[in-house]
């Protein structure tokens, strides 16, 4: 008798978890789909300019590119409920500016990465986008597998950059985020 009062007790406490638990992710969820959608941005579309100048064993190289960032419509997630989605990418339809790369290592700069706040922050939507423009001027990133996103990259310091690859980062512009307007 016990053994049935005990098999009771610990399916009602498992039942109620269960619903406790739909319960606060259903009420995330639900909240975020009946909450009032971000206004839309009035500039939607805007350009960039960057430029990298740098050495590569004494051979001077500059690299010049622009941003594109254009807006994507809307996103939920449960972090922020509904929020503007951008979207950015190089015009020259590189995802990022690659100084040295071997069979086994690659180093770049100023990725453009699916997941980057970058084109929030450049198209001035500091309500769900924070932080800078990305640049990590006078280093660089480091990483085995740029594609793999399972392959961490790592920052690599401008004395590493010198010392062993004989890189160095000389200027770095990227023209300031906007001042946008959102509107209902």
């Amino acid at each position: 008798m016990h053994i049935k009062k005990a098999i009771c007790l610990l399916l009602a406490v498992a039942i109620t978890s269960l619903a406790l638990f739909f319960l606060a992710w259903g009420s995330i969820f639900l909240g975020g789909c009946f909450s009032n959608k971000p206004s839309k941005p009035k500039i939607v579309y805007h350009e960039f300019p960057i430029c990298l100048e740098y050495e590569v064993n004494g051979k001077y190289t500059k690299v010049e590119d622009i941003v594109v960032c254009k807006f994507d419509g809307f996103a939920f997630n449960e972090g922020n409920g509904k929020f503007r989605r951008w979207i950015a990418y190089l015009r020259s339809g590189n995802s990022r500016i690659t100084l040295f790369k071997e069979d086994d290592i690659e180093i770049y700069y100023f990725p453009i990465k699916e997941d980057s706040r970058l084109p929030g922050v450049l198209m001035g939507d500091a309500e769900f986008y924070t932080g800078g423009i990305g640049g990590t001027f006078p280093d660089a990133w480091i990483t085995t597998n740029y594609d793999d996103k399972t392959v961490n990259d790592y920052l690599i310091s401008k004395d590493e950059l010198l010392d062993k690859y004989k890189i160095r980062l000389i200027s770095w512009e990227c023209a300031p985020p906007i001042k946008n307007i959102f509107k209902e």
